[in-house]
This record gives structure tokens, sequence and C-alpha cells, in this order.
């Protein structure tokens, strides 16, 4: 406690200085003496106020505590205004380094100097590291992991990079490596989350995908749903067990006024190379039908359930309902349209017509094509004749052996048409040949009707209708799961 004297004090002249003023104030002064701090391994016991600036190991004057120096050092001032409460402040934006780093590497063991045990470092230019002393971006951690942010003319764009960031310029942590980076921005014009890549070279820096509210796309590599191992551009692959129902892809598209189309499929080769515009496979070991391809149209105005381009080649047999061909009208192609419906038999039927003219012996032979009797069934082919002119007279045929020509009987020099019919009896035909009457089953039409309302039955009485059911249901169930 600070020294109190007895009065009178102070002392005037010719007052008595006794003993015990003079051991009061020389005890005072061996009290202050060693109260100094000045000294080696001098400690303060108790609270310590300093009211100005306070220098460590440096001149005080320049931070309210300076430790070290004010760019090689740190320097610590106090509140300014509301709301900030303090600064922590080093050096001068020419690569400084301000470390947080362990005090030992294990419990008992030596102190660390310099820069051993650094887990984070904040460099003077605002870079901010964690597990890396000299951090390449505004925030990276350990070796090439790094968060950014750029300008552009569209706004900032924050992006988080593996070996790649992008602060206004495109940059590397490591030049020898590639890398990759997600950056989005908000106001990116429809294209709000881009992904790029560089290579290691530092060439071919591109954006690989693109999500946003305008555009989206993979530009590289096959992307696959339900699989890790995609073959394809897009694979998709659904698995279902039990009576679930699997469904790849669905696509609904509206449209008031313009062309509201489903999906495009376009196919091209500049080489020798196959080209499939659209390939549907159905396949399966159970007794379901299988649909490779399921065509439907319905609502106003015309309706094409498939519409062709081109050439179609069926391998397999074709069923229909009916069949025509339609062109333009040959006496008035602008206006008018002529159908001519297709000749329909129980048979699969070969027809083979012409005119012979007869010899002055009233013969003449039709020589059929060579592979007529492998074709059809030639034994049971049928020969039919008509005389042309005005007088009628008699015709008759008589095959050969080999049924491969006719030979026409009638009058001296006559002219006469012929029509040869016959059914097939190739081998494909065998393969292919349904019954002409079958009884319904459950892989036959079920016991639906093909078309209900022609015979005075509701829709939903008719295969179509089902089938589109079964599908609405499936697809139903399909996107709950």
């Amino acid at each position: 406690m600070p020294l109190a004297p007895d009065p009178p004090f102070p002392k005037a002249r010719n007052d008595t200085v006794r003993s015990k003023d003079w051991n009061d104030a020389l005890n005072e002064v061996i009290r202050l003496d060693g109260a100094k701090i000045d000294r080696a391994g001098d400690t303060i016991s108790g609270p310590l106020t300093i009211s100005g600036a306070l220098g460590v190991g440096v001149p005080a004057g320049q931070r309210r505590i300076l430790v070290g120096g004010d760019v090689a050092g740190i320097g610590l001032d106090q509140s300014d205004a509301s709301p900030n409460a303090g600064y922590i402040r080093f050096g001068d934006n020419t690569g400084w380094k301000l470390h947080l780093g362990r005090s030992r590497e294990a419990s008992g063991g030596a102190l660390n100097t310099g820069t051993a045990g650094v887990l984070a470092t904040l460099q003077d230019n605002g870079n901010f590291g964690i597990g890396v002393r000299a951090p390449r971006s505004s925030l990276q951690v350990k070796t090439l992991a790094a968060i950014d942010e750029g300008p552009t003319g569209a706004g900032a764009w924050a992006n988080f990079g593996s070996n790649a960031f992008y602060d206004g310029n495109w940059n590397r942590i490591d030049t020898t490596k590639a890398g990759v980076n997600l950056h989005m921005n908000g106001d990116g014009g429809g294209a709000e989350f881009r992904f790029l890549r560089v290579e290691a070279d530092g060439s071919n820096q591109r954006n690989i995908a693109q999500i946003g509210t305008g555009t989206s796309f993979i530009n590289e590599g096959n992307f696959g749903i339900g699989t890790t191992a995609p073959s394809w551009k897009l694979h998709v692959v659904t698995n279902a067990t039990g009576g679930a129902n699997a469904l790849g892809a669905l696509t609904t598209m509206n449209c008031d006024t313009g062309a509201a189309i489903g999906g495009e499929f376009t196919a091209s080769s500049g080489g020798g190379a196959n080209v499939f515009g659209l390939l549907a496979v159905a396949s399966g070991s159970g007794a379901g039908t299988k649909f490779a391809l399921l065509g439907s149209a319905g609502g106003g105005g015309t309706s094409w359930a498939g519409y062709f381009e081109g050439d179609v080649h069926v391998t397999g047999a074709l069923s229909k309902g009916s069949g025509s061909f339609v062109i333009d009208h040959p006496l008035d192609p602008i206006n008018k349209i002529l159908r001519h419906n297709l000749v329909e038999s129980p048979e699969h039927l070969c027809a083979y017509r012409g005119k012979a003219t007869l010899d002055a012996g009233g013969r003449a032979t039709v020589q059929l094509p060579d592979y007529f009797p492998a074709l059809t069934d030639e034994e049971n082919a049928t020969v039919h004749l008509t005389p042309v002119g005005e007088e009628p007279s008699p015709a008759s045929y008589r095959w050969n052996d080999e049924h491969s020509a006719v030979t026409v009987f009638g009058a001296p020099n006559a002219e006469v048409a012929y029509l040869v019919l016959a059914a097939r009896d190739d081998p494909v035909i065998h393969q292919l040949a349904r019954p002409v009457e079958e009884t319904k089953s459950d892989d036959n039409f079920g016991q639906g009707l093909l078309y209900p309302e022609a015979f005075g039955h509701p829709a939903e009485m008719g295969v179509h209708f089902a089938l589109q059911e079964s599908l609405a249901a499936g697809r139903a169930q399909a996107s709950e799961s």
C-alpha cells in the first residue's frame, strides 16, 4: 500500500524528523525499487491497468497493444465505433502471414517454434488457409480445395473448386494438375450453376455441365440414372420386383398454339456406320405382351399413331384393321386424294398376271419366275384365263411337271389374259403365319374388343382402353416409388 506519513506532513523548516519518519521513508524507497517491472523475471501478481499504449519488444504508441512491430508483428486496436468491437492488425499487403498453430505436438513435448504445428494461416491479402501455410484462394482447405468469389459483368460468381478457383480470373493452386470448379450466380442469365474443367497443362478450359433456369446440359461423358456404369450418353436403368412397375423415362408436353413435341431423336453419320434415329427393344421371359414401341393418338383433328416419311420394313407379321394406299389424285393432285384399299384373303396369296398370244396351233407357254416352286404351294396354284376379244372362245391350261410354267390352250392366234394365284409355302411364312381364326386369350388381346364401338360397345371395353389404363397405373406407381 502507498506510504501514509505521520503528521505533521508535509514537514516544515525546523520540524523534528523522528527515527520512525526516516525508517518509513527508507522502507518506501525499498518497496518502490522492488515493485519495478523492467527487470527479467519480475512478476505482477495482481491486476494491471494501462491507461496508455503498450509495446512488447517495440516502443509503445502506434497501437493500443503492439507486439513485435506494426507490419511484422501483431497490433491490437480498441473499438472505434459500434458495432466494431476492435481490430487485430498485421502486414502491409506484401505477403505477410498470421499463423494459428499448436503450442506442442504432444503432451510434454518440445515447444513449437516457427511454422511447426501451424493449423491455419491468414495472409495480409485476405486469403485464409486451413491446413496450408500459403493459401492461394480466399479460402483454401489443405492442398487443393478452394472457395472464392470473382466479379463479372453479370455479377459476382461464388465458386468452389478442386485446384481451380475464380477471383476475377481463373487460377489453379497447383499448375501441374488438372482443376475442376463449380461456380454459381443467381443472376447467371438462366445458367446459374456451371461446372468447369481445365486440363493439367492449362489447356481446354471449358464448362462440362450446366444447370440453370434457362439451359441445363452435360457436355461430356455418359450420364446414368439407376446405374453406376452408364454405357451411353443417357443410360436409364429401372428394376422392379414383384408386382411393381418399372418406368425408365416419362415425357409430358403441353402446348396451346404451337407444336408440342414429346421427344425428338436425330442421328447422323458421315461415314459408313449404321444410323438409328430410335432403337426400341422389348424382351422378357414372362408371358406378358411385349411392346417395343406403342403409339397412340387421339383428340380433335387428324390423328396418326405413327407417321413415317420414307420406306418402312417389317421383318415380322403385320396385323391391321384396314389397309390402303393414299396418293395425290392423278387427275386433280392439288384438291383431291385417291385411296385404294388392299385386297385381303385368309391365304397368303401371290398373284402373277399377264397376257399370252396363242400360236397358230392355239398354244402358248407362260413361264413363271424361277423361284415360284420354292416360294409357293405350287401344286395347289390356280390359273384364271380370260380370252380377249369380241368373239368368245374357250381357254384352258396345263402345268408342266415342275410347276414352273403353264401352257395355255385356246383358239389359234387368240389373246388370253391370265391370273396365277398361289399361296406362299416358304420357310419364312411357316415361321410367321398365324391362324385365320383364334380364341382370345391373355396373350392374344385378352377378352377385350379391338373395335368396341364398331360392334355397339363402349370404348371402355376395348383392348386399347384397358392397356392405357394399365399404363397410367404403372406410371403413377413408378412415380410414387
